[in-house]
């Protein structure tokens, strides 16, 4: 498992023991995204100044560091990393409003997707990497064609903004929550809204099927875990939410 934090590194865990196995080179800031290339070859992490540095996972060193925006520019806090499917692209939410899609092995910009208003605070590639989904400060979580980068949906219903989006990994769903305490789920053939769970009254910042999708976690601002099964019935995992 990949982390990042506060002192500026990426960490890999020991998924059965929780136990840090080795810790990336320190970066200059906060470490607000991280992610892992599907082949597991490529780690990214993007960073509060608006670094994006790529690692090599299995040497564990550093291949190369590249600015989504110039020195200056506001908000340029690097929100959240998606590889594509190939992980030919990697594409990055960012403080300004854009999702920009990058060449990892170059660090050229490949192309931006425009259509969100306020920050971009998540992305998530579907499993058949055909589709990009995003959730951002306008409360709309936007779909996007991985090819072309061309707008296909802006789902709204959300009252504030969204933090986090997950794709199911066997249906046809993808859920969203954020600020608001919600977790919607949408039909991804009809983009129409299929259930809504009233979640916390907290913000949800996290989203994760397993493997089979038979279980959605949710982790809130305050500490809370929920996890949601076949029945949409909660059990709180962690203490501290209200």
């Amino acid at each position: 498992m990949l982390s990042g934090g506060t002192d500026g590194r990426a960490r890999l865990h020991d998924v059965a023991t929780g136990k840090v196995v080795h810790a990336f080179e320190e970066q200059p800031d906060f470490l607000h995204a991280v992610a892992w290339s599907r082949d597991g070859t490529t780690l990214a992490t993007g960073c509060d100044d608006g670094r994006i540095t790529i690692f090599d996972a299995a040497k564990r060193t550093r291949l190369r560091s590249f600015q989504h925006a110039a020195k200056g520019t506001k908000e340029r806090v690097v929100w959240s990393l998606a590889f594509s499917r190939g992980g030919g692209t990697l594409f990055a939410a960012t403080g300004d409003g854009l999702i920009r899609a990058w060449n990892p092995a170059t660090g050229r910009g490949r192309m931006r997707l425009t259509g969100h208003e306020g920050r971009v605070l998540c992305v998530r590639v579907s499993p058949n990497g055909r589709l990009l989904a995003s959730g951002a400060d306008d409360a709309k979580v936007g779909i996007w064609d991985v090819r072309t980068g061309r707008k296909r949906y802006l789902l709204g219903g959300h009252a504030k903004s969204v933090y986090a989006v997950a794709w199911h990994p066997t249906r046809p769903l993808l859920a969203s929550a954020g600020i608001d305490g919600q977790v919607r789920i949408w039909d991804t053939r009809r983009w129409t809204l299929v259930q809504r769970l009233d979640v916390t009254k907290n913000t949800i910042y996290g989203l994760a099927f397993d493997h089979d999708g038979r279980h959605l976690a949710v982790s809130c601002g305050s500490g809370g875990l929920y996890v949601y099964g076949p029945r949409a019935k909660a059990r709180a995992e962690a203490s501290g939410d209200g």
